[in-house]
């Protein structure tokens, strides 16, 4: 028996009615299938898993990325 192999996806995690999905770079949806509860991600999140059918992804890992604060430009008076 073959399994799946491991992707790596980036995107932003929603929390819809049936479940959490993945909102890609590239506009597609990935529905994601755990066991555990996933968390929503409205900043960007990298998401380590196997693809088990088209647009479901069953999730091994999960990584969220904060933003990095912007530095205010100090102006010389």
């Amino acid at each position: 028996m073959t399994h799946p192999a491991v992707t790596i996806l980036s995107g932003t995690i929603e929390a819809t009615p049936r479940g959490a999905i993945l909102h890609d770079a590239n506009g597609l949806l990935w529905r994601l299938r755990s066991d555990q509860p996933i968390e929503p991600c409205p900043t960007a999140a990298l998401v380590r898993g196997r693809i088990i059918d088209p647009g479901t992804i069953e999730p091994e890992h999960i990584t969220t990325i904060e933003p990095k604060p912007s530095n205010p430009k100090v102006t010389a008076e």
